[in-house]
This record gives structure tokens, sequence and C-alpha cells, in this order.
């Protein structure tokens, strides 16, 4: 049996679940970490980094990752990306390529939807801000700003005007009107898009404009702008891209709507594989 001294022994970290005691240490000489379970070596000096993930421990060596339960069994190995899709589903893409998800077995399923709870619209003193934008035609949107204090209550209404000959075509829930809490406007589990953003349109080219700052968040250079809740897909010239995950030039020949946190593409070039909520790409053999 291997035993390591004192000095190589950086930190460690223990964790209490179903009644296993998981202990993470790293070595100073490697800087490798090591993974032992209830007292039994699992890993030695092996991963670059060992995380507790839920259920799952994850390691992770060069760009590649495994997968244990906590019981210390190996469940998935060479996995090229995952994400924690709740305490006991992990989604994954395998050496394959493929994406999918599994549960603290290794199997694939397919997993619950997740339902996210609203937030209370209030600021700490209790105060809240109102705001509900309506287009009354192409080119006048109707503004109503309601302010509830602790102790007072007031409306101010404002009308909003397109810049230049452009025309207000919709807003980022891709209907005429939409209301909202200051700061709290609800989008999905991976966040929200700004609700004072504004699409419009000129002579078939799409932009977007925020009604809060007065400006440009991207000019009328898209042939098309499609609205998925917490992102947006632009297109042009035959590519398309997502914003704010990808970035605003189009880049993809394809590009499908997120599987939770991976989406499909092919590039002109007719490479294909998956590219991930921060617009890492992960390319088929």
């Amino acid at each position: 049996m291997r035993i390591l001294s004192l000095f190589t022994i950086l930190f460690s970290f223990y964790l209490y679940s179903q009644e296993s005691k998981i202990d993470i240490r790293q070595s100073l000489d490697s800087k490798k970490y090591n993974l032992s379970i209830d007292g039994k070596s699992i890993a030695i000096e092996k991963y670059d980094s060992l995380q507790v993930e839920g259920n799952f421990i994850t390691g992770k060596t060069g760009t590649s990752w495994d997968v244990y339960n906590l019981t210390g069994k190996m469940i998935k190995s060479s996995l090229k990306s995952y994400y924690p899709y709740s305490s006991n589903t992990l989604q994954i893409i395998d050496s394959f390529n493929k994406v999918y998800f599994i549960d603290e077995r290794g199997r694939g399923i397919t997993p619950k939807k997740r339902i996210q709870a609203p937030l209370r619209p209030n600021d700490e003193l209790g105060n809240s801000t109102y705001v509900s934008y309506t287009i009354i035609n192409d080119h006048l949107i109707k503004e109503v700003s309601k302010y509830d204090k602790v102790d007072t209550t007031y409306s101010l209404k404002f009308d909003k005007i397109p810049p230049q000959k452009a025309v207000f075509e919709r807003f980022v829930n891709n209907k005429k009107e939409i209301s909202f809490e200051r700061g709290w406007y609800t989008g999905d589990i991976w966040g929200k898009l700004d609700p004072d953003f504004v699409i419009l349109k000129e002579d078939k080219k799409y932009g977007v404009w925020s009604l809060l700052e007065e400006k440009y968040i991207f000019p009328l250079d898209f042939d098309k702008i499609q609205n998925f809740t917490s992102y947006l897909s632009l297109e042009k010239n035959g590519l398309s891209t997502f914003y704010p995950n990808i970035g605003t030039e189009p880049k993809y020949q394809k590009l499908e709507p997120y599987i939770e946190y991976f989406a499909r593409f092919e590039t002109p070039d007719g490479k294909k594989g998956w590219v991930d909520r921060k617009g890492k790409e992960y390319f088929d053999q």
C-alpha cells in the first residue's frame, strides 16, 4: 500500500452522504488529486481535479472526465463534458460525442422537467416597480411605470418611439405587450433576456433596441431574430448564433435549440458537434 507523507497532503475534504465518508486530497508534489471512500482508496494521484456533484463524484484528467457514484464505483469514463442537471442526474457528452442523461447507476434516463419558482418582486424595504410596455402601432410604445413605495403609490406614463425609420416588431416574449417587476422579470432556469429589449424591423432587417437605455443592443443587420426565453437566435447570411451564450456574430450553418446545456450545430464546412451554454464546442469524431 502506498503511504502519502504529511508533506504531500495539501488539503482534505470530507463529505458524509448516505453513510459514506468521502476523502479528497491533493498531493503537494504532483498536484494530482486522490480519492478514498470509507478509508478505501479509489484513485491515487490520478486527477487534475475532483469534485462532488450531488450524488456523483467527477474527476478530470486533461480534457476528459470520469464519473463515480458515492460508493466509489466508476459509472462513466472519458466523458468530453457534463452538466449537473440535478442532484441525481447528469447530462453528459460521452467519448462518442453522444448527449444524454444518466442516473447514479450510469443508466441512460429521461429526467423530470424542472420547475422554477418565481421570486418576490420586492426590495429589502418592500418597495417594487411595475413596468408595462404595449406596442400601440409601428412607431409608438406606451409605457406605464407604477412605483409602490412603503407609504405611497404613484404611476408615470411615457411614449416611446423607435430610432430612425425602424418599426417596433415585438418584445422578447414574442408578444406586442410585456409586463414585469423591475429586477425580477421571470425567465427560465438559465436566466432571462432583458424585458426592456424590443425587436426592431426595417427593410426586412432586424435589430434589438433597449427602451431603458435608448440605444441599439444589435444594429439592424440580421435577417431573423428569434426568442428562446433566455437567449436570442440571430441569423444573417445563412448563418446563426445564440446571444448571449455563443456571441453576436453568426457562424453556424445549422444551430438547433439548446437541450438543457448543449445545442447541436453544423459549421459551413460540414463539421458537426455540440456547443454548450458558454460557447465551448465539442466536435464529432
